[in-house]
């Protein structure tokens, strides 16, 4: 049986809030450089939802879904062209 590498139900409330200020940055980052939700979905194999998730602070979101969202506003934020 594989397991999902998920935040969980179990979480505190650090946690959340973390999770919900990432998201927030994720956010502004991504509206600062004038990128779409679809553009930053697309780079980051992902749907729109699941990227909507992420920057409300979503914790059911597997790991590597933010990890890959994530790199790629980074690289929005350092010179990446739209």
């Amino acid at each position: 049986m594989t397991t999902k590498n998920t935040f969980g139900k179990k979480h505190t409330r650090v946690l959340e809030q973390d999770l919900q200020l990432v998201g927030e940055q994720l956010r502004l980052a991504r509206l600062w450089r004038n990128l779409s939700m679809d553009q930053i979905a697309q780079r980051a194999s992902c749907s729109i939802p699941t990227l909507s998730k992420v920057e409300k602070g979503d914790y059911f979101i597997e790991y590597d879904e933010v990890k890959k969202i994530i790199n790629e506003v980074k690289k929005a934020l350092f010179g990446w062209e739209k």
